[in-house]
């Protein structure tokens, strides 16, 4: 565990060089992109939400309901 978590600092360390400012940055990867909040977000409506992709959290927490049901994530915590 000790070992992901210095993964985990690691990549929040390159994502800030990249993403310096809060909002979504373009990566020269195809079809990636980087997003950075440092406030908390209101809740927003289902038509919001983006199709399915890969998100990983590598600093602070997140939660996301859809349907009524709560998912919280943390830095190397998903889905409970």
């Amino acid at each position: 565990m000790i070992r992901s978590m210095e993964t985990l600092t690691e990549i929040a360390a390159v994502i800030t060089r990249h993403a310096s400012k809060d909002g979504f940055h373009a990566t020269p990867i195809e079809r990636v992109t980087l997003a950075r909040s440092s406030t908390v977000t209101m809740p927003m409506p289902m038509p919001n939400v983006y199709r399915p992709q890969l998100c990983l959290v590598a600093q602070g927490h997140k939660e996301v309901t859809p349907g009524g049901r709560v998912f919280r994530y943390a830095p190397g915590r998903y889905g409970s």
